[in-house]
């Protein structure tokens, strides 16, 4: 069976040029490119000789492979496109994908363990409401930026994004998506190919997911158990079987009881997870690493409401001293340097005004739902607190904090 990787350096995968039609080479060629905002036609001249493996073909300099293209057409179109990689002439057309797969505990992107430090994307204008005024490409642009400037690398999303040009600009950050494209049993599992084709070949797709705290909202249509877990394994070989070059995640609101993990198997490759701890996750990742599966974890909402309840003010270092005190102790569990644990998605990037009363109020509604856990300092949830940016754009202290704390890198 297949052993995580090492630490140090490892061998770079060979690129992968995403070709959609094209014709066999004559003196020039016509070629459909997927440039990650939409298919174009172009013209080039015809390439050397195809070394013809399957649908696989490489552009050898001696017995070294230097670039490989993965056709669904003629190998011989593939060593023309594999000449204009490396010629220089697509540089701005195609874009590099990289290999993404899961081994053991660890994510590997390209072959190096990846570690989740993400944030949890959901943008609503003020006064707007959720999924109506979900509005990727207005705030992609601002958003991107500032969590470039934490040193955030993922995010994930409650809506799947559809838009390439959405993707670009977080591949331009180099951001990755844990895309959410079944989410809500009011939809038919046989719309899930439709909502990965737009960016099915995008390079910042991490990840696709499948559900949200299904658990506790039976698919947000309050299904049975019994009922949600049959979906989940429908759904996930709904998404594999369009596209298997991507691990499949799951979120649950809670730790995963064994028999689930034996039920669902190798449909889900990895566990996403709710959790709201305090100052200190405790005994989690000893209770992930006893439970009857090989696959990784990793915390998909975590963090504190930046509200006190008691005090009736915005409490900013109480905040950032929650998401300072959490993140460590994911970093100290990585899958990286032999962990059960991926990483963390921080909820969330941005305040959501809609989620308590008046979408045009910032209300402070502390509840306390049980099944959730309890945030610090206070034990109380305020469900539009959570930002590590204020809705006016100002950053918290707790954005700071998390911008300080390093990605873990392997350790021989």
């Amino acid at each position: 069976s297949a052993t995580a990787q090492p630490c140090g350096p490892q061998p770079r995968s060979t690129r992968q040029l995403v070709v959609l039609s094209g014709q066999a080479p004559r003196a020039s060629t016509a070629i459909t490119l997927q440039t990650g905002r939409r298919p174009a036609v172009y013209s080039a001249a015809r390439g050397p000789s195809p070394d013809p493996q399957g649908s696989r073909c490489c552009l050898r300099h001696g017995s070294s492979c230097l670039v490989q293209a993965v056709v669904p057409v003629m190998p011989a179109l593939a060593a023309l496109v594999a000449a204009m990689w490396c010629s220089g002439a697509s540089a701005e057309l195609v874009k590099e994908r990289p290999e993404v797969k899961v081994v053991g505990r660890q994510l590997l992107v390209d072959g190096k363990p990846f570690h989740f430090k993400g944030v949890n994307w959901n943008p609503v204008r003020r006064g707007g409401k959720h999924p109506q005024d979900l509005d990727f490409r207005g705030f992609v642009e601002t958003d991107a930026e500032i969590m470039a400037l934490a040193g955030i690398n993922v995010l994930r999303t409650y809506e799947p994004i559809t838009d390439p040009e959405v993707l670009d600009v977080f591949w331009k950050k180099k951001i990755f998506v844990l895309n959410s494209v079944y989410l809500n049993a009011h939809t038919d599992v046989g719309a899930i190919p439709g909502k990965m084709a737009p960016v099915m070949h995008h390079p910042a797709v991490l990840m696709w997911v499948v559900g949200n705290e299904w658990n506790y909202n039976g698919f947000y249509q309050k299904l049975s158990m019994d009922a949600a877990k049959n979906l989940l394994k429908g759904a996930a070989r709904k998404v594999r079987a369009t596209d298997n070059s991507r691990p499949i995640a799951t979120v649950f609101g809670s730790v995963p009881p064994a028999w689930l993990l034996q039920f669902v198997g190798d449909d889900i490759d990895a566990w996403g997870i709710n959790q709201y701890k305090e100052l200190s996750f405790g005994g989690l990742f000893d209770q992930l690493a006893g439970l009857p599966t090989g696959k990784p974890f990793f915390l998909s909402e975590y963090g504190a409401d930046a509200f006190n309840t008691p005090a009736n003010k915005e409490d900013q270092p109480a905040q950032a001293t929650a998401v300072g005190s959490l993140t460590k102790e994911l970093v100290a569990h990585s899958s990286v340097n032999g962990g059960v644990c991926l990483g963390g998605i921080l909820f969330e990037f941005a305040d959501e005004w809609w989620k308590a009363g008046n979408p045009e109020a910032h209300d402070g509604v502390g509840s306390s739902p049980p099944a959730y856990g309890e945030v610090y300092p206070d034990k109380k949830f305020n469900e539009e607190w959570f930002g590590l940016i204020a809705h006016d754009g100002s950053q918290r202290a707790a954005f700071h904090t998390y911008a300080e704390i390093t990605v873990p890198s392997c350790v021989p």
